[in-house]
């Protein structure tokens, strides 16, 4: 039988083990660099979980104290506006009864006596007039105009009404008398 016999003729010349171990070697530094750095980040997120979890712990004592208080103050709030709600109502039924009494006031002092009225009907905005216009010393129609002119002259229900329009006319035939029927509105 015939012995192999390997010569190394390079002292330097490493076996393939050999090799592979060096190389292991040399990457140790970046590898110890990686650990340590993981480490760090690690310990970074550690500590500041940590301090979110005091500051957690620390919030929620201080909630449990104000809790009670900020139930009080939703309840004064939902209160509040409620309140604001039925202000709100209580003064367009006041302001409503104060246009009409104003409105009532106003058309009573400024009526012609050739001109009556026969029906007043008040809604949002909103006031509708029915009346009859006698022929007197003037035409109907002119004692109409001078009735809205007088109106719209005045500030107070001018503030209340801003526009007031005839709305129809009509001449017809009341008691034996040729009169003339108007419908006129007053709007916001």
């Amino acid at each position: 039988m015939i012995k192999k016999i390997n010569i190394n003729l390079n002292p330097n010349k490493q076996n393939g083990i050999e090799e592979g171990f060096a190389k292991v070697l040399s990457y140790t530094p970046l590898l110890i660099l990686l650990l340590l750095f993981f480490l760090l980040v690690t310990g970074v997120i550690e500590v500041v979980s940590q301090a979110k979890m005091s500051q957690k712990k620390r919030l929620s004592g201080v909630w449990q104290e104000w809790e009670p208080r900020h139930r009080d103050l939703m309840s004064l709030r939902r209160d509040t506006s409620a309140l604001k709600r039925q202000k709100k109502e209580i003064k367009g039924v006041v302001s409503s009864e104060d246009t009409g009494i104003i409105f009532l006031e106003k058309v009573g002092s400024y009526l012609p006596e050739n001109i009556w009225l026969d029906n007043l009907r008040f809604t949002e905005g909103l006031a509708q007039i029915n009346g009859y216009i006698v022929r007197w010393e003037e035409d109907t129609l002119a004692s109409l105009e001078k009735f809205i002119n007088t109106l719209q002259e005045d500030e107070s229900f001018q503030e209340r009404f801003r526009q007031t329009n005839i709305r129809d006319t009509k001449r017809i035939m009341f008691r034996g008398k040729e009169v003339t029927q108007f419908f006129l509105e007053c709007r916001k």
